[in-house]
């Protein structure tokens, strides 16, 4: 393990060989967390991956950097969210969720701060029940795309 320009680097020179990374499972006995495969050029979970769940409550709301999924937990009216420009990250991946089964009433809109777009135009809106969208950031970060 090094730090090179403020950058940490972990380093797995040998040939074929893997990253792996253990802890305490809690009862004492270590457990493998994630491994990364160097032959194979992949990463493995060995365990569930648990992912930041933002609730909202009846508000519009304007991403941050620590969102992942945007969950309506009440929704009376509609609302919107924002993606600020400055979320913009290479291959990042937002989830919108109306967990009321209101939208179909109270629509989610969703937009872009700047000029970015999504799929091509410049809102998407959530008009179904317990509807959602799913959203990545592209390669040049200019715009978001479903999936």
């Amino acid at each position: 393990i090094y730090n090179q320009g403020g950058d940490l680097y972990i380093r797995q020179a040998t040939t074929d060989k893997d990253l792996i990374f253990q802890c305490d499972d809690g009862s004492g006995a270590l457990a493998t967390y994630m491994s990364l495969d160097g032959g194979r050029e992949n990463v493995q979970f060995h365990r569930g991956i648990e992912y930041n769940v933002t609730g909202i409550s009846d508000a519009n709301y304007s991403v941050e950097s620590g969102d992942y999924i945007i969950h309506y937990a009440t929704l009376t009216s509609a609302r919107t969210v924002t993606i600020p420009s400055a979320q913009r990250a290479e291959g990042r991946v937002l989830i919108i969720k109306d967990g009321t089964g209101n939208a179909g009433m109270a629509n989610i809109t969703i937009q872009t701060q700047g000029e970015e777009h999504i799929d091509g135009v410049d809102t998407k809106v959530i008009n179904s029940a317990y509807g959602s969208v799913t959203l990545y950031c592209d390669h040049l970060l200019t715009d978001w795309f479903t999936i």
